[in-house]
């Protein structure tokens, strides 16, 4: 790193979600993105009472309430919206919605996750380019991918599309046997991490995510086997970054 670089400039990160109800998502996406290498985290939640929730856990994030501000947008380098938002209001969804164009506009990468996955099937994200969907079994389900968006299928393997091409199978061959919560929110943060500052292609990017959060997975299970927990493998993410 050049000593002329400033805070941020290799990896600042927008996460959009979190509720009252659904309180981990986020800031197990924000924690996977610092330990991915993410520099700084901005989260946006649509309530406050939230917020202080965040502010607590993950100390290094920046927490502020849901709004289209440049000052805080024109700084983004990748956005992961819908872990924990659950079901939205209109005035919610219409902000997103505008931050998305900004993003798309500019250049930046969204990737779309949980609960956000319920209004793309809407069509309401169709005419942006630079989005990439990780669903789960249940969240594929009636999922259309549009021809010019990236989708990665999560599994045992998970799978690459873009639209309903396959592009790729990720098949890590030693696995975490137990299913946590909070994974795929993992994935997440470290898919937004290596889109802020890697310099191949989207797919290798995405693929290269996938991996590490496997590895990390297994890792962390024969530390601590049917123990463990989602914040445990997230520690493991840092011996795997550069070398897959």
């Amino acid at each position: 790193m050049k000593q002329s670089t400033y805070k941020g400039q290799y990896g600042t990160i927008l996460v959009i979600g979190g509720s009252d109800m659904y309180t981990g998502a986020p800031i197990f996406v924000t924690k996977a993105a610092f330990r991915s290498g993410a520099e700084m985290v901005y989260v946006m939640v649509p309530s406050n009472d939230y917020a202080t929730k965040i502010i607590k856990e993950v100390h290094e994030a920046i927490v502020t309430d849901l709004l289209f501000d440049l000052k805080i947008l024109k700084k983004i380098n990748a956005c992961v919206i819908g872990p924990g938002l659950g079901r939205m209001t209109e005035n919610t969804l219409s902000t997103i919605l505008k931050i998305v164009e900004f993003f798309d506009k500019n250049n930046i990468w969204t990737v779309l996750d949980a609960d956000i996955i319920h209004y793309y099937k809407k069509g309401i994200f169709n005419n942006f380019s630079k989005i990439i969907l990780t669903p789960n079994h249940n969240e594929n389900i009636n999922l259309v991918v549009k021809s010019h968006h990236f989708c990665l299928l999560k599994g045992k393997a998970d799978i690459l599309f873009m639209g309903n091409k396959q592009i790729k199978s990720l098949l890590v061959q030693n696995q975490c046997i137990k299913r946590c919560c909070g994974l795929g929110d993992m994935l997440c943060g470290i898919i937004a991490a290596h889109l802020c500052f890697s310099e191949e292609t989207i797919e290798k990017t995405i693929e290269k995510a996938s991996i590490i959060a496997k590895k990390a997975a297994y890792s962390g299970f024969v530390k601590k086997y049917y123990g463990i927990k989602v914040t445990d493998i997230i520690e493991e993410i840092p011996q795997f970054l550069g070398k897959n």
